[in-house]
């Protein structure tokens, strides 16, 4: 802001030394997130929104995406609510084996402020094995086992296991 002084006498206006000064702007709105109940597609997340200022929060909510620090332009966007507030709602139609990041965010008349961003990797649909290292490598034979991990989420039962080779990759 810019202010002067001034006053009036004999019709005539009197103008001191302008002088400048800016204000501060409140706080950002206080933030927090929780994550549970992560399935192939879903999970569950909490946001609070705390604006700690006269200013009212006008919305908030969360912002997901499979790149690091989404917002309200490049990522998918919930609405929770507005004002101080606290809400729970399950984030679906995702893609499993996928990692999400996801942070709070909330819009005053100052702007968009973000909270703190999670990383949330949705279970997989898919079984995981590994082979573990050879051993007993001679000229004509080679000891190789292999481990199932996890079933993934189907759970489906195993009907073969054994070890694929080549002389090829």
């Amino acid at each position: 802001y810019y202010v002067k002084s001034y006053a009036i006498a004999n019709g005539e206006t009197f103008y001191s030394k302008e002088v400048s000064f800016t204000t501060e702007m409140y706080a950002s709105p206080v933030l927090e997130i929780e994550t549970d109940n992560v399935t192939g597609d879903s999970f569950d997340a909490k946001v609070k929104a705390t604006s700690g200022t006269p200013l009212p929060i006008m919305e908030y909510g969360l912002v997901y995406a499979t790149a690091t620090e989404p917002t309200v332009e490049n990522a998918t966007k919930v609405v929770f609510g507005e004002g101080d507030s606290e809400n729970t709602l399950a984030i679906e139609g995702l893609t499993d084996d996928t990692a999400y990041y996801v942070r709070p965010y909330a819009i005053n008349k100052n702007g968009v402020s973000y909270g703190e961003e999670v990383v949330v990797l949705t279970l997989s649909n898919k079984a995981m094995v590994s082979t573990i290292a050879t051993s007993f490598v001679t000229a004509h034979r080679a000891n190789v086992a292999g481990e199932i991990l996890s079933l993934g989420l189907l759970n489906t039962p195993v009907t073969e296991v054994g070890i694929c080779w080549s002389t090829n990759p």
